[in-house]
Protein backbone atom coordinates (compact mmCIF):
# COMPACT_ATOMS: atom_id res chain seq x y z
CA UNK A 1 0.00 0.00 0.00
CA UNK A 2 2.80 2.42 0.94
CA UNK A 3 4.61 1.62 -2.29
CA UNK A 4 1.50 2.57 -4.26
CA UNK A 5 1.10 5.69 -2.22
CA UNK A 6 4.73 6.86 -2.01
CA UNK A 7 6.30 4.96 -4.92
CA UNK A 8 8.94 3.02 -2.94
CA UNK A 9 9.40 0.07 -0.59
CA UNK A 10 9.60 0.66 3.14
CA UNK A 11 12.66 -0.74 4.88
CA UNK A 12 13.04 -1.40 8.57
CA UNK A 13 15.34 0.99 10.41
CA UNK A 14 14.65 3.85 8.03
CA UNK A 15 13.00 7.12 9.06
CA UNK A 16 9.45 6.96 7.76
CA UNK A 17 9.29 10.69 7.06
CA UNK A 18 12.04 10.31 4.45
CA UNK A 19 9.72 8.16 2.31
CA UNK A 20 7.06 10.85 2.04
CA UNK A 21 7.43 12.81 -1.22
CA UNK A 22 4.75 15.42 -0.43
CA UNK A 23 6.29 18.23 1.61
CA UNK A 24 3.03 19.22 3.28
CA UNK A 25 2.34 15.65 4.41
CA UNK A 26 5.97 15.31 5.52
CA UNK A 27 5.63 18.44 7.65
CA UNK A 28 2.33 17.18 9.13
CA UNK A 29 3.86 13.79 9.99
CA UNK A 30 6.84 15.43 11.70
CA UNK A 31 4.46 17.44 13.89
CA UNK A 32 2.37 14.34 14.67
CA UNK A 33 5.41 12.24 15.57
CA UNK A 34 6.70 14.96 17.90
CA UNK A 35 3.31 15.08 19.65
CA UNK A 36 3.28 11.30 20.13
CA UNK A 37 6.89 11.25 21.34
CA UNK A 38 5.88 13.78 23.97
CA UNK A 39 3.45 11.17 25.29
CA UNK A 40 0.22 12.35 23.61
CA UNK A 41 -2.40 9.89 22.37
CA UNK A 42 -4.47 11.23 19.45
CA UNK A 43 -6.06 10.36 16.14
CA UNK A 44 -7.57 12.10 13.14
CA UNK A 45 -9.06 11.33 9.76
CA UNK A 46 -7.25 12.37 6.62
CA UNK A 47 -8.07 12.10 2.96
CA UNK A 48 -5.15 11.55 0.61
CA UNK A 49 -3.98 9.69 -2.50
CA UNK A 50 -2.12 10.26 -5.78
CA UNK A 51 -2.23 9.35 -9.46
CA UNK A 52 -1.47 5.72 -8.63
CA UNK A 53 -3.73 5.55 -5.61
CA UNK A 54 -7.18 7.19 -5.66
CA UNK A 55 -8.14 9.50 -2.79
CA UNK A 56 -9.37 7.59 0.22
CA UNK A 57 -10.13 8.29 3.85
CA UNK A 58 -7.64 7.15 6.48
CA UNK A 59 -7.75 7.15 10.23
CA UNK A 60 -4.30 7.87 11.72
CA UNK A 61 -4.00 6.89 15.37
CA UNK A 62 -0.80 7.76 17.24
CA UNK A 63 0.07 5.82 20.41
CA UNK A 64 3.26 6.51 22.42
CA UNK A 65 5.34 3.48 23.52
CA UNK A 66 6.15 3.80 27.20
CA UNK A 67 9.05 2.24 29.11
CA UNK A 68 8.79 0.77 32.59
CA UNK A 69 9.85 4.07 34.08
CA UNK A 70 6.98 5.71 32.18
CA UNK A 71 9.20 7.51 29.69
CA UNK A 72 8.46 7.60 25.94
CA UNK A 73 10.75 5.29 23.99
CA UNK A 74 8.89 5.26 20.66
CA UNK A 75 5.46 5.36 19.06
CA UNK A 76 3.03 3.19 17.16
CA UNK A 77 1.08 4.56 14.20
CA UNK A 78 -2.09 2.72 13.26
CA UNK A 79 -3.32 3.59 9.79
CA UNK A 80 -6.80 2.30 8.91
CA UNK A 81 -8.65 2.73 5.63
CA UNK A 82 -12.11 3.97 6.68
CA UNK A 83 -13.31 5.08 3.25
CA UNK A 84 -16.35 2.77 3.32
CA UNK A 85 -17.33 4.00 6.78
CA UNK A 86 -16.92 7.66 5.85
CA UNK A 87 -18.89 7.23 2.63
CA UNK A 88 -21.64 5.47 4.57
CA UNK A 89 -21.69 8.28 7.15
CA UNK A 90 -21.87 10.83 4.34
CA UNK A 91 -24.80 8.91 2.85
CA UNK A 92 -26.50 8.83 6.26
CA UNK A 93 -25.88 12.56 6.70
CA UNK A 94 -27.30 13.26 3.25
CA UNK A 95 -30.37 11.12 3.96
CA UNK A 96 -30.85 12.92 7.28
CA UNK A 97 -30.62 16.28 5.52
CA UNK A 98 -33.24 15.12 3.02
CA UNK A 99 -35.53 13.75 5.75
CA UNK A 100 -35.03 16.94 7.80
CA UNK A 101 -36.02 19.01 4.76
CA UNK A 102 -39.13 16.89 4.27
CA UNK A 103 -40.00 16.99 7.97
CA UNK A 104 -39.52 20.76 8.16
CA UNK A 105 -41.67 21.27 5.07
CA UNK A 106 -44.59 19.40 6.64
CA UNK A 107 -47.71 21.37 7.46
CA UNK A 108 -48.20 21.29 11.21
CA UNK A 109 -45.89 19.76 13.81
CA UNK A 110 -43.89 16.54 13.41
CA UNK A 111 -42.69 14.36 16.28
CA UNK A 112 -40.90 11.08 16.93
CA UNK A 113 -40.40 9.82 20.46
CA UNK A 114 -39.90 6.54 22.31
CA UNK A 115 -42.12 4.72 24.81
CA UNK A 116 -40.63 6.73 27.67
CA UNK A 117 -41.54 9.97 25.90
CA UNK A 118 -38.03 11.01 24.86
CA UNK A 119 -38.12 13.10 21.69
CA UNK A 120 -35.74 11.91 18.96
CA UNK A 121 -36.95 14.04 16.05
CA UNK A 122 -39.22 17.06 15.60
CA UNK A 123 -39.54 19.81 13.04
CA UNK A 124 -38.83 23.53 13.28
CA UNK A 125 -42.53 24.25 13.27
CA UNK A 126 -42.87 22.31 16.53
CA UNK A 127 -40.39 24.66 18.21
CA UNK A 128 -42.08 27.74 16.73
CA UNK A 129 -45.59 26.69 17.77
CA UNK A 130 -44.76 25.72 21.36
CA UNK A 131 -42.00 28.30 21.87
CA UNK A 132 -39.43 25.71 23.02
CA UNK A 133 -35.76 25.73 22.02
CA UNK A 134 -34.03 22.65 20.61
CA UNK A 135 -32.29 22.20 23.98
CA UNK A 136 -35.62 22.34 25.85
CA UNK A 137 -37.11 19.81 23.43
CA UNK A 138 -34.33 17.38 24.39
CA UNK A 139 -35.69 17.34 27.95
CA UNK A 140 -39.42 17.70 27.18
CA UNK A 141 -42.05 14.97 27.52
CA UNK A 142 -45.05 14.73 25.13
CA UNK A 143 -47.56 15.24 27.95
CA UNK A 144 -45.89 18.57 28.82
CA UNK A 145 -47.74 20.11 25.90
CA UNK A 146 -51.25 19.43 27.21
CA UNK A 147 -53.45 20.81 29.96
CA UNK A 148 -54.07 18.82 33.13
CA UNK A 149 -57.66 17.96 32.17
CA UNK A 150 -56.45 16.33 28.92
CA UNK A 151 -53.27 14.57 30.07
CA UNK A 152 -55.10 11.35 30.97
CA UNK A 153 -56.76 11.17 27.54
CA UNK A 154 -53.43 11.81 25.77
CA UNK A 155 -51.62 9.21 27.88
CA UNK A 156 -54.33 6.69 26.97
CA UNK A 157 -54.09 7.52 23.25
CA UNK A 158 -50.27 7.33 23.24
CA UNK A 159 -50.40 3.98 25.03
CA UNK A 160 -52.93 2.71 22.51
CA UNK A 161 -50.55 3.49 19.62
CA UNK A 162 -48.01 1.05 21.08
CA UNK A 163 -50.77 -1.57 21.52
CA UNK A 164 -52.89 -1.16 18.38
CA UNK A 165 -50.32 0.36 16.04
CA UNK A 166 -52.06 3.68 15.49
CA UNK A 167 -54.51 6.18 16.96
CA UNK A 168 -55.52 9.84 16.74
CA UNK A 169 -57.01 12.50 18.97
CA UNK A 170 -58.20 16.11 19.04
CA UNK A 171 -56.80 18.15 21.91
CA UNK A 172 -55.58 21.62 22.85
CA UNK A 173 -51.85 22.06 22.17
CA UNK A 174 -50.41 24.17 25.00
CA UNK A 175 -47.46 26.43 24.17
CA UNK A 176 -44.76 27.63 26.57
CA UNK A 177 -46.69 30.85 27.31
CA UNK A 178 -49.88 28.91 28.12
CA UNK A 179 -51.67 29.61 24.83
CA UNK A 180 -53.97 26.76 23.78
CA UNK A 181 -54.60 25.88 20.14
CA UNK A 182 -56.94 23.08 18.99
CA UNK A 183 -54.95 20.42 17.12
CA UNK A 184 -55.61 17.06 15.49
CA UNK A 185 -52.82 14.60 16.36
CA UNK A 186 -51.94 11.31 14.66
CA UNK A 187 -49.72 8.52 15.93
CA UNK A 188 -48.23 5.41 14.35
CA UNK A 189 -45.95 2.85 16.00
CA UNK A 190 -42.60 2.34 14.22
CA UNK A 191 -39.26 0.70 14.92
CA UNK A 192 -36.58 3.39 15.00
CA UNK A 193 -33.00 2.20 15.44
CA UNK A 194 -34.23 -0.97 17.11
CA UNK A 195 -36.54 0.84 19.53
CA UNK A 196 -40.34 1.08 19.62
CA UNK A 197 -41.31 4.67 18.91
CA UNK A 198 -44.31 6.82 18.05
CA UNK A 199 -44.25 8.92 14.88
CA UNK A 200 -46.94 11.43 13.99
CA UNK A 201 -48.06 14.89 12.98
CA UNK A 202 -50.29 17.49 14.58
CA UNK A 203 -52.46 19.82 12.50
CA UNK A 204 -53.89 23.15 13.64
CA UNK A 205 -57.69 22.86 13.37
CA UNK A 206 -58.53 26.33 14.70
CA UNK A 207 -60.22 27.36 11.44
CA UNK A 208 -62.17 24.12 11.30
CA UNK A 209 -63.30 24.59 14.91
CA UNK A 210 -64.32 28.19 14.21
CA UNK A 211 -66.31 27.04 11.17
CA UNK A 212 -67.94 24.28 13.24
CA UNK A 213 -68.79 26.87 15.89
CA UNK A 214 -70.34 29.14 13.26
CA UNK A 215 -72.30 26.21 11.82
CA UNK A 216 -73.56 25.27 15.29
CA UNK A 217 -74.60 28.87 15.97
CA UNK A 218 -76.41 29.03 12.62
CA UNK A 219 -78.09 25.68 13.33
CA UNK A 220 -79.18 26.88 16.76
CA UNK A 221 -80.63 30.00 15.14
CA UNK A 222 -82.40 28.03 12.40
CA UNK A 223 -83.69 25.53 15.00
CA UNK A 224 -85.07 28.42 17.05
CA UNK A 225 -86.75 29.88 13.97
CA UNK A 226 -88.14 26.51 12.91
CA UNK A 227 -89.46 25.76 16.40
CA UNK A 228 -91.11 29.17 16.59
CA UNK A 229 -93.07 28.61 13.37
CA UNK A 230 -96.84 28.14 13.69
CA UNK A 231 -97.91 24.64 12.75
CA UNK A 232 -95.57 21.85 11.75
CA UNK A 233 -92.34 22.25 9.77
CA UNK A 234 -90.75 19.51 7.66
CA UNK A 235 -87.84 18.92 5.31
CA UNK A 236 -87.48 15.55 3.62
CA UNK A 237 -85.74 13.96 0.63
CA UNK A 238 -87.26 12.54 -2.55
CA UNK A 239 -87.18 9.15 -0.85
CA UNK A 240 -89.17 10.55 2.07
CA UNK A 241 -86.39 10.60 4.66
CA UNK A 242 -86.92 13.38 7.18
CA UNK A 243 -83.86 15.62 7.60
CA UNK A 244 -85.38 18.41 9.71
CA UNK A 245 -88.64 18.98 11.59
CA UNK A 246 -89.76 21.16 14.47
CA UNK A 247 -90.76 20.23 18.01
CA UNK A 248 -94.38 21.00 17.21
CA UNK A 249 -94.34 18.17 14.64
CA UNK A 250 -93.47 15.71 17.42
CA UNK A 251 -95.99 17.29 19.82
CA UNK A 252 -98.86 17.19 17.31
CA UNK A 253 -98.25 13.68 15.94
CA UNK A 254 -97.04 12.07 19.16
CA UNK A 255 -93.92 10.71 17.41
CA UNK A 256 -90.53 10.82 19.17
CA UNK A 257 -87.41 12.18 17.44
CA UNK A 258 -86.13 8.59 17.12
CA UNK A 259 -89.38 7.53 15.41
CA UNK A 260 -89.19 10.54 13.10
CA UNK A 261 -85.80 9.31 11.87
CA UNK A 262 -87.47 6.28 10.27
CA UNK A 263 -90.92 7.75 9.48
CA UNK A 264 -92.16 8.43 5.93
CA UNK A 265 -94.35 11.45 5.05
CA UNK A 266 -97.15 9.21 3.72
CA UNK A 267 -97.31 7.48 7.15
CA UNK A 268 -99.18 10.50 8.52
CA UNK A 269 -102.23 10.09 6.26
CA UNK A 270 -105.07 7.60 6.04
CA UNK A 271 -105.35 5.09 3.22
CA UNK A 272 -108.01 7.09 1.34
CA UNK A 273 -105.67 10.12 1.09
CA UNK A 274 -102.27 8.48 0.55
CA UNK A 275 -102.58 8.51 -3.25
CA UNK A 276 -103.46 12.24 -3.28
CA UNK A 277 -100.54 13.09 -0.98
CA UNK A 278 -98.09 11.00 -3.04
CA UNK A 279 -99.25 12.85 -6.16
CA UNK A 280 -98.86 16.26 -4.50
CA UNK A 281 -95.40 15.45 -3.14
CA UNK A 282 -94.28 14.21 -6.55
CA UNK A 283 -95.64 17.37 -8.15
CA UNK A 284 -93.46 19.54 -5.89
CA UNK A 285 -90.34 17.90 -7.34
CA UNK A 286 -91.70 18.43 -10.88
CA UNK A 287 -93.27 21.91 -10.68
CA UNK A 288 -91.30 23.33 -7.75
CA UNK A 289 -94.28 23.99 -5.48
CA UNK A 290 -97.73 22.68 -4.51
CA UNK A 291 -100.20 22.60 -1.61
CA UNK A 292 -102.99 20.38 -0.34
CA UNK A 293 -105.65 20.06 2.35
CA UNK A 294 -105.74 16.70 4.08
CA UNK A 295 -106.36 15.04 7.42
CA UNK A 296 -103.14 14.83 9.44
CA UNK A 297 -103.18 11.46 11.23
CA UNK A 298 -101.66 11.19 14.69
CA UNK A 299 -99.89 8.23 16.29
CA UNK A 300 -103.10 7.38 18.18
CA UNK A 301 -105.13 7.38 14.94
CA UNK A 302 -106.93 10.70 15.50
CA UNK A 303 -107.14 13.08 12.53
CA UNK A 304 -106.87 16.86 12.27
CA UNK A 305 -107.55 18.81 9.07
CA UNK A 306 -104.38 20.59 7.91
CA UNK A 307 -103.29 22.77 5.03
CA UNK A 308 -99.85 21.63 3.78
CA UNK A 309 -97.38 23.53 1.59
CA UNK A 310 -94.37 22.19 -0.27
CA UNK A 311 -91.43 23.85 -2.03
CA UNK A 312 -88.55 22.08 -3.79
CA UNK A 313 -85.13 23.07 -2.37
CA UNK A 314 -81.53 21.90 -2.68
CA UNK A 315 -80.27 20.90 0.76
CA UNK A 316 -76.66 19.72 1.08
CA UNK A 317 -76.62 18.88 -2.63
CA UNK A 318 -79.81 16.81 -2.48
CA UNK A 319 -83.28 17.58 -3.85
CA UNK A 320 -85.67 17.99 -0.93
CA UNK A 321 -89.16 19.20 -0.06
CA UNK A 322 -89.54 21.95 2.52
CA UNK A 323 -92.88 23.07 3.87
CA UNK A 324 -95.25 23.81 6.72
CA UNK A 325 -98.60 22.41 7.79
CA UNK A 326 -101.24 24.62 9.41
CA UNK A 327 -104.11 23.33 11.54
CA UNK A 328 -107.34 24.43 9.78
CA UNK A 329 -109.77 22.83 12.23
CA UNK A 330 -111.32 26.18 13.21
CA UNK A 331 -111.64 27.23 9.59
CA UNK A 332 -113.32 23.94 8.72
CA UNK A 333 -115.72 24.36 11.64
CA UNK A 334 -116.52 27.91 10.51
CA UNK A 335 -117.08 26.74 6.94
CA UNK A 336 -119.37 23.98 8.18
CA UNK A 337 -121.31 26.46 10.31
CA UNK A 338 -121.58 28.89 7.41
CA UNK A 339 -122.84 26.11 5.14
CA UNK A 340 -125.46 25.07 7.68
CA UNK A 341 -126.67 28.66 8.17
CA UNK A 342 -126.81 29.19 4.40
CA UNK A 343 -128.84 26.03 3.94
CA UNK A 344 -131.24 27.10 6.69
CA UNK A 345 -131.61 30.55 5.13
CA UNK A 346 -132.23 29.13 1.68
CA UNK A 347 -134.81 26.72 3.10
CA UNK A 348 -136.53 29.58 4.92
CA UNK A 349 -136.59 31.75 1.81
CA UNK A 350 -137.86 28.94 -0.38
CA UNK A 351 -140.73 28.20 1.99
CA UNK A 352 -141.47 31.87 2.83
CA UNK A 353 -145.11 33.08 2.41
CA UNK A 354 -143.62 35.97 0.47
CA UNK A 355 -142.47 35.65 -3.10
CA UNK A 356 -138.67 35.78 -2.91
CA UNK A 357 -136.48 36.16 -5.99
CA UNK A 358 -132.66 36.53 -5.95
CA UNK A 359 -130.54 37.68 -8.89
CA UNK A 360 -126.85 37.76 -9.65
CA UNK A 361 -125.06 40.81 -11.09
CA UNK A 362 -126.34 39.98 -14.59
CA UNK A 363 -129.92 39.83 -13.27
CA UNK A 364 -130.05 36.11 -13.83
CA UNK A 365 -132.32 34.38 -11.33
CA UNK A 366 -130.52 32.36 -8.66
CA UNK A 367 -133.38 31.82 -6.16
CA UNK A 368 -137.09 31.30 -6.89
CA UNK A 369 -139.23 30.62 -3.83
CA UNK A 370 -142.18 28.26 -3.66
CA UNK A 371 -144.52 31.23 -3.27
CA UNK A 372 -143.26 32.62 -6.62
CA UNK A 373 -144.35 29.42 -8.31
CA UNK A 374 -147.89 30.02 -7.04
CA UNK A 375 -147.88 33.72 -7.94
CA UNK A 376 -146.28 33.55 -11.40
CA UNK A 377 -146.93 29.96 -12.40
CA UNK A 378 -143.33 29.10 -13.29
CA UNK A 379 -141.54 26.35 -11.42
CA UNK A 380 -138.05 26.81 -10.00
CA UNK A 381 -136.58 24.56 -12.69
CA UNK A 382 -138.12 26.73 -15.41
CA UNK A 383 -136.71 30.06 -14.25
CA UNK A 384 -133.35 29.40 -12.59
CA UNK A 385 -130.57 30.96 -14.64
CA UNK A 386 -132.94 33.01 -16.78
CA UNK A 387 -132.72 36.77 -17.05
CA UNK A 388 -135.50 38.67 -15.27
CA UNK A 389 -136.20 40.83 -18.32
CA UNK A 390 -136.65 37.76 -20.50
CA UNK A 391 -139.37 36.54 -18.17
CA UNK A 392 -141.08 39.93 -18.28
CA UNK A 393 -141.09 39.91 -22.09
CA UNK A 394 -142.40 36.34 -22.12
CA UNK A 395 -145.22 37.38 -19.78
CA UNK A 396 -146.11 40.33 -22.02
Amino acid sequence: MMKKLWGQDIKLGKNMIEYVPDQEIKKQLKTDFDRALRGEHFDYIQKYGNKNFPDQYWENRFVPIMSKDNSVVGLTLYVTNITDRVEAEKEITLEKQISDSIINSLRGVFYLYNKEGKFYRWNKNFEEVVGYTAQEMEEAHPLNFFDENEKELLAEKIGNVFISGEDNVEANFVSKDGTKTPYYFTGAAINYKGEECLLGVGLDISNQKNIEKEINLEKQLSDSLINSLPGVFYLFTKEGKYLRWNKNFETVTGFTSEEMETAHPINFFDVDEKELLAEKIGNVFVEGTDSVEANFMMKDGSKIPYFFTGVAVNYNGEECLLGVGIDISERKKAEQKHSEVLQQLQSHLYNSPLGVVEYNSDLNITTWSKRCELIFGWTEQEVLGKNAFDLIYEQD
